[in-house]
């Protein structure tokens, strides 16, 4: 049982801070567009940018050349790199030796088509959750390249933005300091497919791990739980699980995303970067153990329309409360157990609202 909710918790810490990381850095209010930055201070050079789709395609180049003296010795060090985003994938290429990286958003499209759907209200409230978590703070609009921007400071720097898009920077950190200004900005133009080509010839190296660590990695070193433990498969298909879980709604939370994770189904739905649910599909095999039973037995246990269910909070393995809650339902007819995870917790009634929805 421990093992399941460790699995999910960790999928909505993956989902909640680096999705909305990534929103924050390539999401933008604007559906397309063309940024040239002239870079000044101790980097000097050029960023070039564009973007379609609102950010779900997006290039990056920089041009570049950092001279910094320390203790009197003067270095210099040149750049010339390729950031490209595309089909869920970030490619990072060094231009100079023709080497690269992937690295998987593990995030589905489905989460653009969540915050394409969250009302301004809810964006903002995401935007404010952001900059308090960066220790920033806002300082009013000021009109920049002909455009209404929010000015902000955050993590040494303040930046000039226009709906995401950054059209000016000036960063002082340990007496270095670094300025971008815009001298060029398009915006809602067409940009042809071919800007989002990913280069020939390049070496690719393995990442360490995927944008926000792999799935892989949860279960294998973050979950640290006993190799010899078996996880066995939903045999629910999961074509059905999609179909069902995509018919819950509930207060103001979106789905941002479904994932099959070992054969066990998991579905994330996200109203703020701290308010998340999770829908978990597992086999009944997983509680079988004496164990699980053991873990179980601490849960309250009712029935509800004609389902065995069992509600309690759920428990880190050191035995510490991680503010959430868990509603454990039994479907035996399928051989399956479906589980709603809430973080921060939520009541019985609550979590059954959702139950209740659920058509398996």
């Amino acid at each position: 049982m421990r093992k399941i909710q460790l699995i999910l918790f960790a999928v909505i810490i993956c989902i909640g801070n680096n999705a909305f990381a990534q929103y924050s850095s390539n999401k933008f209010m604007v559906k397309s567009g063309y940024v040239e930055m002239k870079l000044s201070g101790a980097t000097k050079g050029q960023r070039l940018i564009w973007f379609d789709d609102y950010g779900k395609l997006y290039k990056e180049e920089v041009k570049s050349e950092t001279k910094v003296k320390v203790f009197g010795i003067e270095s210099s060090e040149k750049k010339h790199t390729l950031k490209i985003v595309k089909d869920g994938v970030i490619y990072e290429v060094n231009q100079l030796n023709h080497t690269g990286t992937k690295l998987e958003t593990v995030i589905s499209p489905e989460y653009y088509s969540a915050l394409e759907n969250m009302s301004d209200a809810q964006k903002k409230e995401i935007a404010d959750e952001l900059l308090e978590a960066f220790g920033g703070q806002r300082l009013g609009t000021s009109e920049f390249f002909n455009r209404s921007c929010e000015k902000i400071k955050v993590l040494g720097a303040t930046v000039w933005i226009y709906k995401g898009v950054v059209l000016k920077s000036e960063a002082k950190m340990m007496g270095v300091e670094n300025h971008e200004v815009a001298l060029k900005f398009d915006e809602n133009i067409k940009i042809p497919s071919s800007t989002f080509e990913i280069p020939e010839d390049i070496s690719w190296n393995e990442p360490e791990m995927r944008l926000g660590q792999s799935l892989d990695m949860f279960s294998e070193e973050e979950m640290e739980y006993d190799s010899d433990e078996e996880i066995f498969p939903v045999e629910y298909p999961y074509n059905e699980f999609q179909d069902v879980v995509g018919k819950v709604k509930y207060s103001n939370f979106k789905k941002s995303a479904v994932f099959n994770v070992d054969g066990q189904y998991i579905a994330s739905f996200t109203k703020t970067m701290t308010e998340n649910f999770t829908i978990v599909a597992s086999s009944n095999k997983d509680v079988e153990s004496d164990e699980a039973q053991e873990e179980l037995a601490a849960y309250s246990h009712f029935t509800h329309q004609g389902k065995k269910m069992h509600f309690g909070d759920a428990i880190d393995d050191d035995g510490s409360n991680m503010n959430a809650s868990a509603l454990i339902i039994e479907y035996p007819s399928e051989d399956m157990l479906i589980s709603i995870v809430s973080m921060p917790k939520m009541t019985k009634s609550q979590a059954l609202t959702i139950a209740d929805q659920l058509k398996f």
